[in-house]
């Protein structure tokens, strides 16, 4: 396969460098400059199909952390041909990067664009409360995003607290078949909602919750793989227990902040939560002593273990030491 790919790169090459080399030779039998100016430029004679591999590579390359404009933008503005290929090109219109500085109109305009293939979004609707033009356009850019719900496969959802439990009574109508990434941050509690996503999402594998605890999620864990929570609005250790025991596939799982109460001191064997294929673990909490956790997990798979904003009282007494080693392997670093 990779051979493959390389032969035809490799001819593409060879193509561009052929086209470049006529172009050159046109321009010198040019008499004038306005002769040369209608001359077609060597990348206008590119096979389309060649274009289109070209701007899949590039806008596959890019990500919201960039803090640039869409690519895909950019492509659409060289000439008249690559606009056209850019629009056409559903692919291109499938990851999107949205905050509150775009139109509705815009928004539904890429998601057409995409036609029905699953769509990567991030979504930021935070803006400043006493802006009421920003409030009505996030949510009418919500109402388009939350449209496409059934072909969502990766969404980063950024909530301020003016929306938050309005798209949180949203959140909770709607279901996701084809999600496999969620990641959802709120920058202030949502009181009032049971749960988020309860007509179900059978495909997701990792999550991401902050300032929104793991009990308003509606779909079954049971597929997770990665799970990562940061709240300080925490649940009772039993609920988060139940919760833990469903996740028989979790490989990775952070807890950061407030995120479990009630830690048992000395649990007992009903209540030591098991996560037989955990190899990755991160816990960061200052109202507990981080060892503490760690005796309610087994976690047999465990190859890594990180401990963040260490003091003194983290560490555990001798007489812990053989507890601890009974629920974590000593592959463990």
């Amino acid at each position: 396969m990779t051979l493959h790919c390389a032969h035809n790169y490799a001819q593409m090459l060879e193509h561009t460098m052929y086209l470049c080399s006529r172009w050159a030779a046109r321009v010198k039998s040019k008499k004038s400059a306005s002769e040369i100016v209608l001359s077609i430029s060597p990348i206008e004679e590119l096979p389309t199909e060649i274009l289109m591999l070209i701007f899949e590579e590039y806008c596959d390359n890019w990500s919201p952390a960039d803090k640039t404009s869409l690519p895909q933008l950019c492509l659409s503005q060289v000439n008249r041909q690559w606009r056209s290929i850019a629009v056409s090109l559903a692919s291109l219109w499938t990851k999107l990067a949205i905050t509150p500085q775009f139109s509705s109109y815009i928004v539904s305009v890429y998601l057409k664009r995409s036609q029905q293939l699953p769509l990567d979004l991030d979504l930021d609707l935070r803006y400043e409360a006493t802006d009421d033009f920003k409030r009505d356009r996030v949510l009418t850019i919500w109402k388009a995003v939350k449209s496409s719900a059934d072909r969502w496969r990766r969404l980063t959802l950024q909530l301020g607290p003016q929306d938050a439990s309005a798209v949180s009574e949203d959140l909770r109508e709607l279901g996701a078949p084809l999600l496999e990434e969620l990641e959802i941050t709120s920058s202030s509690h949502v009181s009032g909602i049971t749960t988020i996503l309860d007509c179900g999402a059978p495909s997701l594998r990792h999550l991401r919750l902050i300032g929104m605890s793991l009990q308003r999620f509606g779909p079954a864990l049971n597929q997770l793989t990665k799970l990562d929570l940061t709240t300080n609005c925490p649940m009772q250790f039993t609920v988060f227990k139940g919760l833990c025991q469903k996740m028989v596939k979790l490989e990775e799982l952070t807890l950061r902040s407030r995120v479990v109460e009630a830690w048992p001191l000395y649990p007992s064997k009903d209540e030591i939560i098991p996560l037989p294929a955990l190899k990755v673990l991160k816990v960061s909490d200052r109202r507990w002593p981080l060892f503490i956790p760690l005796l309610s997990i087994s976690a047999p798979a465990l190859h890594t273990l990180s401990l963040y904003d260490l003091v003194a009282h983290d560490l555990p007494d001798t007489f812990m030491e053989p507890q601890l080693r009974d629920t974590t392997p000593r592959s463990a670093t």
